[in-house]
């Protein structure tokens, strides 16, 4: 972060870098590489620890399931709710904040799917498998 701040570098801004890769051949010495790499980086705000943590305690039950699934966040809130399938289509989703949701599976078909918990920033997704 220092060395982005000391160049002008913000929070939002892109900038370009090259990158030189550099081989050092034991016995024989250094060995830089021909081509390079330009770079466009772009800079974001980082995330804290605690934002990362927040839905560390997500517990989602039964797994497998059948006919229902539970979904608890212990006591984060809990934005948005996303059951994707394998084809990558979004099946479900419910955009309530809660701290907990139960689920109705009695429309899914047997298989094996992504279940996607937002909350703030963090996206947490947990494979689900529904037997019928």
């Amino acid at each position: 972060v220092s060395v982005l701040n000391a160049n002008g570098v913000t929070v939002g801004s892109t900038f370009n870098a090259k990158w030189i890769v550099v081989a050092n051949i034991p016995n024989v010495g250094n060995d830089t590489a021909i081509a390079s790499f330009n770079l466009n980086i772009e800079r974001n705000e980082m995330t804290s620890i605690d934002e990362l943590n927040s839905l560390n305690n997500l517990v989602v039950y039964p797994n497998p399931a059948s006919q229902i699934i539970n979904v608890s966040a212990n006591q984060t809130m809990i934005d948005e709710i996303s059951i994707i399938n394998s084809l990558g289509q979004v099946v479900y989703k419910s955009v309530n904040q809660t701290t907990n949701a139960v689920i109705d599976l009695h429309e899914f078909s047997a298989g094996i799917y992504f279940l996607q918990v937002t909350s703030g920033k963090n996206i947490v997704t947990h494979k689900l498998q529904v037997n019928k």
